[in-house]
């Protein structure tokens, strides 16, 4: 075998040496497209090395410090974020926070049960519900984690509460410890903790979400239109009004959600419902009970609305106030006055104890000084006229005094209430005498009541009739049995009744005999808790004029003038009433059924001090 020469070997090994030489050289250009693009004029594709050892602005962390949290394990189910940076100002919600509701209503408990579930299956953090009650001497700690649903006693959920209408939401986050969720509705809270998880994570109960940090400041106000920005209720700005009920039952319950749910869907305000105990001075809708009465009525009182009716009947009469005052098309600005007339609507009584008399106008005059005369015209169910006349004397603007003849109960003693006027003025010189009704029912010329005059008793039957009407020496009122005023000494003056009216406030119903429930010529007395003296006189038997008055009938114009207490005395075509017009003498005001005064054995009389001349 021939041999290869040494040369030949030698040149061949160098031939070797070369090419691996040019491989290496191809392999190192290669790797030099993997620099950055400033390297590489040519690269657009090319993608920049990142620097393991740069700092991220914005996130120095301490030469000394761990450069790296523990990471967190996700449950099972959720949805975790690609290298997500760690932001030691931002929230993230795990183990350490607890869910603070409001214990007051279930809208705040399932609120709660829905932010549990969420944070469970976002981050597999089994949180707590708990009140937002703080024991006796404790304090809230600054650092707490908490995620605060609906209204709790922490500043951030009043801070919140305060933007908010009814229909309203609102979630934020504004420290990386503190989450607050905000609806006053059942709705709007729903919609509060379903958008909070929905627009920051993801999830709905559906879908696992993302679990991820939320930036500190992150917040969302959610605000319904509403048709009524601007809503006052008689100079109560809604945003300030609150129902205040003179009880907690459910009667009162439901009456007053009558008026939130409108007052809520027009202007959005969740009108607060309180018990009234203790809160006399607040300008309200207040809803109060008149157990037993026949009536309910919607009044001003004290800058107050009022709204009373007996047990039974409060939301028929609120029902009654929203058809009148909060119905129809609502306008962007309101004001709403209520009428300075009281609404009285009597129900439950039969039509023979009631006509079912109807206001249709009034007038007022004043005779002297905190004395007045108004005159009431109505119609009865039939749509017949029914007038009545009342006298109203201010406590200390005048006093009842007895008006007898001079020869006192003798066959002589009847005469007519004027002529018993002029006589009272000539007996007792320093009295003028403005107002006049005729009074007790009488027989064989004497009274069937007792009888007193400036202390003097002047008759006593015996109750002949059952009941009274007195002033006694220290000025106040009694109407009722004469058996009441347990010191007779003490009676002023005394006119004898037959028939309770109104008896603390309250219409008495006396049965269905005649004398009560048949339309009448009625007059009456009564008083009011100011002290003040009423004299009440109804026109009837005059089909084209006036029809007369049941008791009940008394009881609702009492109601309506402001009297408290009072009785019935003699009708029928004893009924008549003077008055002292423009300071000339007194007039009849009133037209007489039997077309002329009838001669009666007593009256009473409204008197004054004379002027000096």
């Amino acid at each position: 075998m021939k041999q290869t020469p040494n040369f030949f070997k030698s040149s061949l090994s160098v031939r070797l040496i070369g090419v691996l030489l040019l491989l290496c050289m191809l392999l190192a250009s290669f790797a030099g497209c993997g620099k950055a693009g400033s390297d590489n004029p040519g690269g657009k594709d090319s993608t920049p090395v990142r620097d393991e050892s740069a700092t991220v602005p914005g996130n120095e962390t301490d030469p000394g410090a761990d450069s790296e949290t523990e990471p967190e394990s996700t449950p099972s189910g959720t949805k975790e974020t690609s290298s997500e940076p760690a932001d030691p100002n931002a929230l993230r919600i795990d183990a350490s926070f607890v869910i603070l509701r409001s214990e007051s209503s279930k809208i705040y408990a399932q609120a709660a049960n829905y932010v549990k579930n969420a944070c469970y299956s976002l981050f597999g953090a089994e949180l707590t519900i708990s009140t937002d009650k703080i024991p006796e001497g404790g304090s809230i700690p600054e650092d707490e984690h908490v995620i605060l649903i609906g209204e709790t006693n922490r500043s951030a959920s009043a801070q919140y509460a305060e933007k908010l209408r009814a229909n309203d939401y609102a979630y934020a986050v504004p420290t990386n410890h503190t989450v607050v969720i905000s609806g006053f509705t059942s709705g709007a809270l729903t919609s509060a903790v379903q958008a909070f998880f929905l627009d920051l994570f993801d999830y709905t109960e559906q879908n696992g979400g993302t679990a991820r940090s939320v930036p500190t400041g992150t917040e969302k106000i959610f605000q319904a239109d509403y048709p009524v920005q601007s809503l006052k209720l008689e100079g109560i700005d809604a945003s300030e009004l609150r129902i205040l009920t003179a009880g907690s039952t459910t009667e009162y319950t439901n009456a007053a959600k009558k008026i939130t749910t409108v007052l809520s869907n027009w202007t959005g305000y969740s009108i607060p419902v309180e018990t009234e105990k203790g809160k006399d001075a607040l300008h309200a809708i207040r809803l109060r009970s008149g157990q037993g009465d026949i009536y309910y009525s919607i009044s001003k009182q004290d800058g107050s609305i009022v709204i009373s009716a007996p047990t039974g009947q409060l939301t028929t009469a609120v029902n009654k106030f929203v058809s009148l005052y909060l119905s129809g098309t609502p306008s962007k600005t309101m004001n709403i006055k209520v009428s300075d007339k009281p609404t009285y609507v009597y129900s439950g009584l039969s039509e023979s104890e009631y006509s079912g008399i109807v206001p249709v106008s009034e007038s007022r005059t004043t005779i002297r000084p905190g004395i007045e005369y108004v005159e009431l015209h109505y119609t009865n169910r039939n749509g017949k006229p029914v007038v009545a006349h009342a006298v109203i004397v201010k406590k200390g603007a005048g006093e009842f005094v007895l008006g007898t003849p001079d020869a006192l109960y003798d066959q002589s003693s009847l005469a007519a209430p004027l002529e018993m006027a002029h006589a009272t003025e000539k007996r007792f010189e320093d009295l003028d005498v403005v107002a006049v009704v005729n009074g007790d029912q009488f027989g064989n010329y004497y009274p069937l009541g007792p009888t007193y005059m400036n202390g003097v008793k002047l008759a006593d039957p015996s109750g002949l009739t059952p009941h009274c009407f007195a002033m006694m020496m220290d000025g106040t009122y009694y109407a009722g049995t004469p058996s009441g005023i347990r010191d007779k000494s003490k009676i002023w003056q005394m006119v004898g009744a037959n028939g309770m009216i109104l008896s603390g406030g309250k219409a008495v119903r006396n049965g269905t005999a005649d004398w009560f429930t048949t339309t009448h010529p009625r007059t009456a007395l009564g008083y009011d808790d100011s002290g003040a003296l009423y004299l009440l006189e109804v026109d009837g038997r005059q089909s084209s004029i006036s029809n007369g008055a049941t008791f009940i009938d008394m009881a609702v114009m009492f109601q309506y003038l402001g009297a408290t207490n009072a009785v019935n005395v003699d009708g029928g075509g004893s009924s008549i009433m003077y008055i002292e017009k423009d300071g000339a003498d007194l007039t009849l005001v009133t037209s007489p059924s039997d077309g002329r005064p009838r001669l009666v054995v007593n009256s009473v009389l409204v008197v004054t001090k004379k002027e000096a001349n």
